[in-house]
């Protein structure tokens, strides 16, 4: 059990580390920034039941596809998590599903929380 778990740190560890390096890959940020962002990615993916790479997946998801890192780390990697869990998807999917609504129908990143709620309820 115990190796089990050592293992499983180790990956998770990777995972976070993978996850990391492609954000910064894709975004122009400090250290300052990433850290504040780590820690808050954190605390959101336990507030939604996710995890922290997912949040930061999400975030590299929509820097890759041209929204700013603050949109792309407040308000929209947040509500990828929400559909994530919703839809029973991974939050970098759920993220390329938002876009893909957003740009579609010609809407704006602040319309996010709406086009949620509206994929919420249809179902």
């Amino acid at each position: 059990t115990l190796i089990n778990g050592a293992k499983n740190s180790i990956a998770t560890i990777k995972q976070l580390d993978d996850s990391i390096r492609d954000l910064k890959r894709v975004t122009d940020e400090t250290e300052q920034s990433y850290n504040k962002f780590i820690q808050t990615a954190n605390q959101t993916a336990i507030a939604l039941g996710s995890t922290t790479s997912g949040a930061i997946d999400a975030t590299t998801t929509f820097s890759q596809l041209g929204y700013s890192f603050k949109e792309s780390s407040e308000y929209l990697s947040r509500m990828a998590l929400v559909l994530s869990n919703v839809g029973e998807m991974s939050a970098s999917d759920s993220a390329s599903s938002i876009v893909s609504i957003l740009k579609g129908f010609r809407l704006e990143a602040e319309q996010t929380t709406k086009v949620v709620d509206i994929l919420n309820e249809a179902g």
